[in-house]
């Protein structure tokens, strides 16, 4: 599996169509992945039943209205700092 790096700036409309038109990923037309380095993490909340999950929420400048997307960050919810009782 290969990935290729891009700028979260590069992430638009065009770009969404161009990799709908892929389409339909299987065995022999593997989904695109791509990484995203340095990409300042605006949030991290513990999902999933075991609270095993990480949601980050994302800086991603133009991509939508709140300039943000949500990752999901799967088995790694013990990195999210503890949530402190009052």
């Amino acid at each position: 599996m290969s990935r290729q790096e891009i700028n979260p700036e590069d992430i638009n409309d065009q770009l969404m169509e161009q990799l709908e038109a892929l389409a339909p990923f299987g065995h022999a037309n593997r989904e695109p992945l791509f990484v995203s380095r340095s990409v300042p993490i605006l949030g991290v909340k513990r999902m999933g039943k075991e609270q095993n999950h990480l949601s980050l929420k994302l800086k991603a400048e133009g991509i939508n209205r709140w300039n943000s997307v949500d990752a999901p960050w799967f088995y790694n919810g013990e990195l999210a700092e503890p949530s402190r009782s009052a």
